[in-house]
């Protein structure tokens, strides 16, 4: 059975990613933190709006199972996984997708507790995953694996984001890291680093920051979620073979 866990699964990356991977895979196992208790009824609603396609052709509903998990602290990332080997022995791929939403910190503004949330959602939720399943991957010798990065690790970074900044150079470093390991094994593992793009990730962010990225970018405006979804599916394809440890920047030129 092909199976996918995806961590950040309420992102809206993710969001249009599904549709484009539905196909690949025989399970998807979705992890959210959000309060709806309906919250797989409503991906499944998204999907099926997207894709166009009936309920008893493509059985959407038991492809997918979500489980809510805190990502904040390191007991909710262990129940995750605990959780997670009850759906799932070995997993074809991992998608990860998490991170605290933007905020704007001064150096001197960002408290332990800041970059405590920071580390366990975007960097220890995804290493104590990947500890957990990727040996087994590697007895399988496939899989591949995607982190979603972030275009801030090319060139000069933004400013006021140096806690979120920060974990994503840890991130790519894990990365080049794990490809270095898993490579023998057939597994592919890699990152796309987005510029900014129109999402809820951004609900606590002036406006005129995100006007003001726009303006920056060569084609005047932020990027599509479409633009990073096509790449995240290609990466997950059978397609896609003999890359690993790369860093896509997808940025409309903006840097590269």
């Amino acid at each position: 059975m092909k199976t996918l866990i995806v961590l950040g699964g309420s992102s809206d990356i993710i969001k249009h990613t599904l549709p484009l991977i539905l196909d690949q895979f025989d399970k998807i196992i979705l992890q959210h933190s959000g309060s709806n208790p309906n919250f797989e009824g409503l991906i499944i609603k998204e999907i099926k709006e997207i894709k166009e396609i009936e309920k008893k052709k493509e059985f959407i509903e038991d492809k997918i199972q979500t489980i809510k998990a805190d990502f904040s602290s390191k007991q909710g990332i262990d129940q995750w996984i605990d959780l997670v080997k009850l759906q799932c022995d070995v997993p074809t791929a991992i998608i990860h997708a998490c991170a605290p939403k933007l905020k704007l910190l001064r150096l001197k503004e960002i408290s332990y507790d800041t970059l405590l949330e920071e580390f366990n959602v975007q960097y220890y939720s995804f290493s104590a995953t990947v500890s957990s399943f990727g040996p087994k991957m590697q007895k399988a010798k496939n899989g591949k694996i995607v982190i979603v990065g972030s275009s801030s690790t090319i060139g000069v970074p933004p400013a006021f984001l140096s806690h979120y900044v920060s974990m994503k150079y840890a991130l790519l470093g894990l990365c080049k890291s794990l490809a270095a390991e898993m490579s023998t094994y057939g597994i592919q593992v890699n990152t796309v680093s987005p510029s900014l793009m129109e999402t809820k990730f951004l609900t606590n962010i002036p406006e005129k920051f995100s006007e003001l990225a726009a303006e920056k970018n060569p084609t005047k405006k932020n990027l599509d979620c479409k633009s990073v979804a096509n790449l995240i599916s290609f990466l997950l394809s059978e397609k896609c073979s003999g890359i690993t440890g790369a860093n896509f920047p997808i940025t409309n030129g903006e840097t590269f």
